[in-house]
C-alpha cells in the first residue's frame, strides 16, 4: 500500500501577486524574497489587517500563514530607487511596475514600441506581445531596459521617418522615398549622405546605383542638385 501525502501550500498576496509558499511559517525576509523583492533591507513589508489598518512586520518576524483566508502584504521602497531604459536614468518610488507603465515613464507608448529586460548582464526578457502590456515586474535599483520600435526597421530621411524592413538600401530607393516618385526626370540630380550607419561605416554618401547596408534609425540626408 502506498502513503499518499498530501503537500499543503498556502497562498499569500504581496502588491496584488497571488504566491505560493510550502511552509506555514514565513519571516518577513522570507516573503519579500518569495515576491522577488531583494535586496530585503530596501522594502518595508506592511501585513493588511483589515480594509483600511496595516501592521509593519519586521524582517526576523514571523507570520503563521495558517489562519483562514489569504494573508496580504504591502512592500513599499524606503527610498526612490534609480533604473535604465536604453541607458538613461529615471527615478521611481514603486517596486512593482508593467511595460506599459515603464514606456510611458521614458516618453513612448506601447502601441508602436516594446521593451526588453536586461537581467544578470546579458539576459534578454521580451514584453512585445499585446498581453505583455500589463505584465508585473519587480524593479531593483540598477534595473535595465532596452527600448525597441515593433516594426522591424526605421530610416529617416531629411527628417522624414519610413518604414524600411530590407536590409540593403540603394540610391534609387531612397530618391523614391524622398520624391515619392519612381520616375524622376533626368535634368533632377541628388546627393545623398548619411549618418548612424552600420558599425563598418557609420557616415559616408550615396552614389546612384550604389546600395549599402540599413540600420535601425539611419539618418539618410537628400539634397537636390541642379544640373544643366
Amino acid at each position: 500500500m502506498h502513503k499518499i501525502i498530501n503537500m499543503q501550500t498556502f497562498n499569500i498576496r504581496v502588491n496584488r501577486t497571488t504566491l505560493n509558499s510550502p511552509k506555514q511559517l514565513l519571516t518577513g525576509k522570507e516573503i519579500l524574497e518569495l515576491a522577488c523583492l531583494t535586496p530585503v533591507e530596501s522594502y518595508e513589508l506592511l501585513l493588511e489587517t483589515n480594509r483600511k489598518g496595516y501592521e509593519p512586520i519586521q524582517l526576523t518576524e514571523t507570520v503563521d500563514l495558517s489562519d483562514p483566508g489569504i494573508e496580504h502584504f504591502v512592500a513599499k521602497l524606503y527610498n526612490s530607487i534609480n533604473i535604465f531604459i536604453d541607458d538613461v536614468e529615471y527615478s521611481v518610488d514603486e517596486c512593482n511596475s508593467t511595460p506599459t507603465k515603464l514606456l510611458e515613464l521614458a516618453g513612448y507608448n506601447n502601441t508602436n514600441y516594446y521593451l526588453t529586460q536586461i537581467k544578470n548582464g546579458d539576459i534578454e526578457i521580451g514584453y512585445k506581445e499585446q498581453n505583455d502590456a500589463d505584465h508585473k515586474i519587480s524593479l531593483k535599483n540598477g534595473s535595465r531596459f532596452c527600448l525597441h520600435p515593433k516594426e522591424e526597421n526605421y530610416i529617416d530621411i531629411n527628417g522624414t521617418i519610413h518604414s524600411w524592413n530590407t536590409k540593403t538600401i540603394s540610391y534609387e530607393q531612397i530618391i523614391e522615398l524622398f520624391t515619392g516618385s519612381k520616375n524622376i526626370p533626368p535634368n533632377r540630380a541628388f546627393t545623398i549622405t548619411y549618418h548612424n550607419g552600420v558599425l563598418n561605416k557609420p557616415k559616408g554618401s550615396l552614389t546612384p546605383g550604389k546600395s549599402i547596408n540599413v540600420k535601425f534609425k539611419m539618418l539618410f540626408h537628400v539634397s537636390e542638385t541642379n544640373q544643366s
